[in-house]
C-alpha cells in the first residue's frame, strides 16, 4: 500500500533547544599518545584500489594501494572469492613472482614481500626502501636489475629481503629508460644509443658488458616471445629484433602503428602496444596485424589473457583502479563479467561472535576473522556485492546495490552463509533496519533516498508475509525499526510511523532537526541521533522525542556512532574517530580525537574492542578507559574448533590440514585419520594430546606402511574429544 507523508511540520521544543545547545567545537583530529589514550590501534587492514594484477594458477592476484589480494574466480569467471588479504605498508604498482613469493615494488624504490605458498594465508615478510628511483625493472634468481635513467642499471642483491645490497652499477648506457632478460642475457634500452647487452650467466651480480647495438630507430621498451624481440619505438611503431644469436641482435622489420607507442606486453601469445594516450593496440605475432584496439577509459594496465574450459578471457585495471574480467567473443568482443577491488568502497559492516561481515561496495562481501587480526579466506563462496547490511540475531540482511536486490541470508555455526531469499528492490539503498514484531515475525525496512520498502517476514523460511511503500519523502538518509516504530531521517525532519500492522504503516508524526541526521539509535527512554549537527540526546515520551537532555555540536559530521560506559565512540568522517564523554557534568565533552586514513563511516564495539570502516580499509582498537592495556597475546587461541579444508587441493605431492584446537580441548586426545573413498582408513596422520592454538599437518600422500597410495578422491576425519569433522580432498599423481 502507498502512504503519502503530511507536509505539515512540529517544532520540537525550540526554546529549550537554544538554552541547552552547547557552542560548536572546531576539531581537528590528532593522535594521542597510546600510554594515556582510550584506544590502542591493535590492526588496520587498508584497503584501496587496484595497481596491478597477475592471474597464476586459476588465481586472481591483486596488487592494491595499500595491500596484497588473492581472489579465487569461480569457474567462467561468473563470480570471485576473496580467498585471502594483506595489508602493507607503502603502496605499491606492479610485481614479480618468486616462486613462493611475491616481490611488489614501485618506482620511486620501495619493495615489499609476501609469502604466498598457502594463497589463503599470505603474510609479509619485508619491506625495504632501494634508497633510489627506477623506470623499470626484471628480476632472476635473487637480483633485481633497474633501469635507472642517466645513472645506468643498477643491480640489487635481495638475498636479506629487510635490506637489499647495492651489488654493481652498469654506467655503458647514457640514460636507461628500459631493462629486460631473456635467457642468460641482461638487455638494456638506452633510449640515445640504442641496446646494450650483458651476460649474467656466470655472475648475475655483475653482468658482464658483450656491446651494444644502435638501430636507426630509437627504442624504449622491448618484450620478448620466443627469440623475436618486439620493441617500442621512439619515433612511433615497433621494431621487430632477431635474437636467435642473443649477442648479435638483427633488425628484422618495423610496423607502423597509429599512434606513438610508450611500452610494449605480451599476454596469451598476443602483443600489447600502450601508446602516448594510455591506449592499448593488440597484434598477433604471427602476422603483426591489429585485433583490436582498447581505449584508455577501459584498462590502465596491460591486459592479460586467460583461458578455461568454458573460453577466453580479458582481465585488466581500468583508470578507477578496478580489476575487471571480460569474456571474449569472435572479433573480440568484450562483455564485463565482474570487477574487484574498487578501493575507497568499504561502506557498512556488522560483527558476529568472532567474525565481521564487511560489505565493499563493487566487491564480493569480505568475511574477516578478528581474532587473528587480519583476513581469512571466506567459508564459502557469496558473490552478493552489498553497499549496506544489519545483522539480526543469527540473519544477516545485504543491500546490493549493483543488482537491486536484497539479500536475506543466515550465519551458521561454522560462520557459513546460506542464502534464504532474494529481494528484488528499485532505487538505491541507503539504510536497512530490522527488528522483531509482536508475533516473532521479522520487521525489515529498506530505505531508499525517496521511501521506504517494509517487509514483514516469516521468521521460519524467510519468505515475504506482506509488503508495504511508504513514499512521498525527499531525501531520506537513514532510519529506525525499534518495536512498533519506525523512524525515518528525511532531511533535517525525524518521521515516525506506527508498524503495528506492518502490511499498513500509520503515519504518527514528524520533527524539526537542527541538521541532517546520519545515524539513529534509541536505548531505553532515550533517542540518540547523529549528523552534520553533532551528536543529540533526546527523552522519549511514548515514541516522540520530546525533551533535549544534551548535544554536542561541531563543524564536521558524525556519520554512526557507538554507546559504552558512558561514551560516545563516533565515527566522524574525515575528522576521524571521535571519543564523547556523555557524563562529563557538563554536557557532553570532546574526550578524545584520533586520525583515520579514509572517511570514517561505520562504527561498532564488541567486548574490548572497537572497530571502525573507514572506506579505505577495516581498523580494530582495544579499549581502556583507565589507559591500561593488558600485553597482547601474540597468537590468540581459537574459541571453538574448526576444521578446514586442505591446501592445495587438489594436490599431487603433499597437502595441510589446519585445525583451530579451542582452550576447552586442552589435554584432549586428537586424533585425524586419512581413508579411502571405500571407508578404508590408509593413514593415521595423528594421534597427540591436543594443545590449544592453530596447528597444521602435512600428509605426504603414503600410508602407514610409507608407500604411496593412487590417485583419487580420500577423506580426511579429525577428532576431538567428543567432536568429530570430516573433509574431502582429491590426490592426483
Amino acid at each position: 500500500m502507498i502512504i503519502l507523508k503530511p507536509k505539515t511540520r512540529f517544532l520540537l521544543c525550540s526554546s529549550l533547544l537554544l538554552l541547552l545547545m552547547l557552542f560548536p567545537v572546531n576539531l581537528s583530529a590528532q593522535n594521542f599518545d597510546d600510554t594515556d589514550s582510550i584506544l590502542r590501534l591493535r590492526s588496520s587492514s587498508l584497503w584501496r584500489g587496484v595497481n596491478n594484477l597477475v592471474v597464476e594458477d586459476n588465481l586472481i592476484y591483486a596488487v592494491h594501494k595499500s595491500g596484497f589480494a588473492v581472489y579465487d574466480p569461480q569457474q567462467g569467471f561468473l563470480g570471485v572469492d576473496t580467498l585471502s588479504m594483506v595489508s602493507l605498508e607503502h603502496a605499491y604498482e606492479n610485481s614479480f613472482r618468486l616462486f613462493n613469493e611475491y616481490l611488489l615494488y614501485n618506482r620511486s624504490g620501495r619493495v615489499g614481500f609476501v609469502f604466498v605458498k598457502d594463497p589463503s594465508r599470505p603474510f609479509v615478510t619485508a619491506e625495504s626502501d632501494l634508497q633510489t628511483s627506477f623506470l623499470e625493472a626484471d628480476y632472476r634468481s635473487l637480483y633485481l636489475y633497474l633501469a635507472c635513467g642517466f645513472e645506468g642499471v643498477k643491480v640489487l642483491y635481495l638475498g636479506r629481503r629487510d635490506n637489499p645490497v647495492l651489488e654493481t652499477r652498469l654506467r655503458e648506457p647514457a640514460h636507461t629508460v628500459a631493462v629486460w632478460l631473456h635467457g642468460e642475457y641482461l638487455y638494456a634500452i638506452d633510449d640515445y644509443n640504442g641496446l646494450f647487452f650483458y651476460d649474467i650467466s656466470e655472475s648475475p651480480e655483475e653482468p658482464r658488458f658483450i656491446g651494444k647495438r644502435l638501430f636507426v630507430d630509437q627504442l624504449k621498451d622491448m618484450v620478448t616471445v620466443g627469440d623475436i624481440a618486439y620493441c617500442a619505438n621512439t619515433d612511433g611503431g615497433l621494431v621487430l629484433l632477431d635474437l636467435s644469436d642473443p649477442v648479435d641482435p638483427q633488425f628484422i622489420g618495423r610496423y607502423e602503428t597509429e599512434t606513438v607507442i610508450n611500452t610494449v606486453e605480451e599476454s596469451g601469445g598476443y602483443i600489447f602496444a600502450s601508446d602516448v594516450y594510455g591506449n592499448y593496440e593488440i597484434y598477433h605475432p604471427d602476422s603483426m596485424e591489429i585485433v583490436t584496439y582498447l581505449d584508455r577509459l577501459t584498462m590502465r594496465t596491460a591486459p592479460t589473457i586467460l583461458e578455461d574450459f568454458s573460453g577466453k578471457y580479458l582481465a585488466a585495471v581500468d583508470t578507477g583502479s578496478v580489476a575487471r574480467v571480460f569474456s571474449l567473443g569472435a572479433d573480440w568482443e568484450r562483455r564485463e563479467l565482474m570487477g574487484i577491488g574498487g578501493g575507497d568502497r568499504l561502506r557498512d559492516f556488522a560483527l558476529n561472535d568472532n567474525r565481521a561481515y564487511i560489505a565493499a561496495g563493487a566487491d564480493p562481501l569480505i568475511q574477516m576473522d578478528t581474532r587473528t587480526y587480519g583476513y581469512r579466506p571466506a567459508i564459502t563462496f557469496y558473490p552478493a556485492r552489498s553497499e549496506h547490511l544489519v545483522r539480526h540475531d543469527s540473519l544477516l540482511f545485504l543491500a546490493d546495490n549493483n543488482n537491486y536486490q536484497l539479500w536475506v541470508s543466515e550465519i551458521n555455526l561454522s560462520s557459513w552463509l546460506s542464502t534464504h531469499n532474494l529481494i528484488q528492490y528499485d532505487g538505491k539503498a541507503v539504510a536497512l533496519s530490522s527488528d522483531r514484531g509482536a508475533d516473532g515475525s521479522i520487521n525489515l525496512a529498506l530505505f531508499t533516498r525517496d521511501k521506504i520498502i517494509l517487509h514483514n517476514l516469516n521468521q521460519d523460511n524467510m519468505q515475504i508475509n506482506s509488503t508495504a511503500e511508504i513514499s512521498g519523502l525527499e531525501d531520506i538518509t537513514t532510519g529506525l525499526i525499534q518495536g512498533e516504530y519506525l523512524y525515518a531521517a528525511d532531511g533535517d525532519l525525524l518521521t515516525i510511523y506506527i508498524i503495528a500492522d506492518p502490511a499498513r504503516p500509520v503515519f504518527r508524526g514528524e520533527y524539526e532537526w537542527p541538521g541532517e541526521i546520519r545515524a539513529v539509535q534509541i536505548i531505553g527512554d532515550r533517542i540518540y541521533t547523529s549528523g552534520d549537527f553533532g551528536l543529540q540526546i533526546n527523552q522519549l515520551q511514548g515514541p516522540e522525542p520530546w525533551i533535549l537532555e544534551g548535544s554536542f555540536e561541531f563543524d564536521g559530521r558524525i556519520e554512526d556512532f557507538v554507546l559504552d560506559n558512558n561514551h560516545a565512540l563516533c565515527a566522524a568522517g574525515d575528522d576521524g574517530l571521535l571519543i564523547l564523554d556523555t557524563d562529563s557534568g557538563n554536557g557532553i565533552e570532546l574526550a578524545e580525537s584520533y586520525e583515520s586514513p579514509g572517511y570514517a563511516r561505520a562504527i561498532d564495539i564488541s567486548d574490548s574492542s572497537l572497530f571502525i570502516c573507514d572506506g579505505y580499509g577495516f581498523l580494530i582498537y582495544d579499549i581502556s578507559y583507565s589507559g591500561e592495556f593488558p600485553s597482547p597475546d601474540p597468537d590468540p587461541v581459537p574459541r571453538r574448533f574448526e576444521l578446514s579444508h586442505n591446501y592445495p587441493n587438489p594436490f599431487n605431492q603433499s597437502t595441510l590440514i589446519a585445525v583451530d584446537i579451542p582452550s576447552a580441548a586442552d589435554q584432549t586426545r586428537i586424533e585425524i585419520d586419512i581413508f579411502n573413498i571405500l571407508g578404508q582408513r590408509v593413514r593415521r596422520l595423528v594421534d597427540e594430546v591436543a594443545i590449544p592454538g592453530r596447528k597444521i599437518y602435512r600428509w605426504n600422500g603414503r600410508d602407514d606402511e610409507g608407500l604411496e597410495i593412487s590417485s583419487g578422491i580420500y577423506f580426511y576425519r579429525c577428532r576431538l574429544g567428543g567432536i568429530e569433522e570430516s573433509r574431502k580432498m582429491l590426490l592426483l599423481k
